[in-house]
């Protein structure tokens, strides 16, 4: 038990994953093992739950999400009859995230990106999650046993599911070199087995009375799920049936124009029924982002290109800061202000970023007016 403490401690498990993963295993078998020789036949039974939902989650699910059936995908083709794919969809479930419907490629800053259809075009089936929320990801050909969370960076109401995974360990670091450089090299040479929705937030944003003003905190890669939120937020305004909105404020503070760059960068094909507001309403010319507009975005490169105050995008120009962090305290005091105007006492405030980052907006939001959803993550990786 010792030895299962100190393997598990940050320096260890952050530094030498596989290790950690390999010998927690190794250790876990000894003791239950070693229990039973001891007479403790009882802890078998005591880790029975656990074998069901390991069994469940990673082998029964995933398989399904995959395939459609444990057993892998059955033979015969579809047909593009109506008729004989109604059936086709009834008989033969063929999965969601299949990997001849996969893509996978490199975006700037070692950055790799999965994505596959959320409605699967030849048999209809839909991959439902909500934004904010996040998913086991798990690539067998470079290791069955890890299975790692990644936010989804799509929102709900996106054509396409999507994840943004930066290179910063030995798993992400060997995932963005068997991508494709390129996109237009193909679909997926390899499977990715997904493990979820995950999670929620603690504040109900889908609560229209409630809430109204939001204020979304986000920092370098944490800027994934805020991107899944901010989109579910535009869809909903602009539905047909929108809801009421009154201001939403987005900062984004990035340490590296590559990262924004990557984030910004537009990869979806073919028509969606609304342009999400990340990336494509922001950068849309007639698009001014100005501070008393529903939607307005701040994005504060601190450094990157320092002394060179020309945006990576000139579309950024409306929404970009250089050399600077967001000032928590005046953004949180504004937007108080704004909401007391309009005789609302609640404000949604989110942040994903470092541990640093969501500690300093608590402490900010200290005021009974703010509801604050804080996921934090250690300065080199998340």
């Amino acid at each position: 038990m010792v030895m299962l403490y100190l393997l598990s401690l940050g320096c260890v498990r952050r530094r030498f994953y596989r290790f950690f993963v390999r010998s927690h295993w190794i250790l876990f078998i000894v003791i239950l093992v070693s229990a039973v020789l001891h007479g403790s036949v009882i802890a078998l039974v005591g880790i029975l739950p656990w074998e069901l939902d390991v069994v469940y989650r990673l082998v029964y699910r995933s398989r399904i999400y995959n395939n459609g059936t444990i057993f892998g995908r059955k033979s015969g083709s579809l047909s593009n009859d109506l008729n004989t794919r109604t059936a086709t969809k009834n008989t033969n479930r063929l999965g969601v995230a299949a990997q001849d419907q996969l893509e996978i490629f490199q975006l700037p800053d070692d950055i790799t990106c999965i994505r596959f259809p959320r409605v699967r075009p030849d048999t209809g089936e839909e991959f439902k999650y909500k934004a904010g929320q996040y998913a086991f990801l798990c690539v067998p050909i470079l290791s069955s046993l890890e299975w790692h969370p990644f936010c989804f960076s799509s929102s709900p109401c996106e054509d396409y599911v999507t994840f943004h995974i930066k290179a910063v360990g030995d798993w992400t670091m060997q995932l963005l070199l068997a991508a494709p450089e390129a996109r237009n090299e193909g679909k997926a040479s390899f499977e990715v087995l997904i493990d979820g929705p995950y999670g929620n937030l603690s504040i109900d944003i889908e609560d229209m009375v409630t809430y109204s003003h939001f204020v979304l905190f986000a920092e370098d890669m944490g800027v994934t799920s805020m991107r899944s939120i901010v989109n579910w937020l535009y869809s909903q305004c602009y539905s047909q049936k929108p809801r009421s909105l009154h201001r939403l404020r987005f900062i984004w503070s990035v340490s590296d124009s590559e990262i924004l760059r990557a984030a910004l960068m537009r990869v979806d094909i073919g028509r969606m029924t609304r342009d999400p507001y990340l990336p494509d309403v922001l950068l849309c010319p007639t698009t001014l982002n100005t501070s008393d507009e529903t939607f307005f975005t701040e994005i504060y490169l601190t450094r990157g290109l320092a002394g060179a105050q020309i945006p990576p995008d000139p579309r950024l120009r409306k929404c970009l800061w250089f050399n600077r962090r967001p000032d928590t305290g005046r953004i949180l005091r504004e937007m108080g202000q704004q909401a007391t105007k309009l005789g609302k006492s609640r404000i949604a405030v989110l942040v994903s970023g470092t541990e640093s980052m969501a500690k300093e907006v608590i402490e900010k939001t200290t005021s009974s007016h703010f509801d604050h959803n804080a996921t934090g993550y250690e300065s080199d990786g998340w």
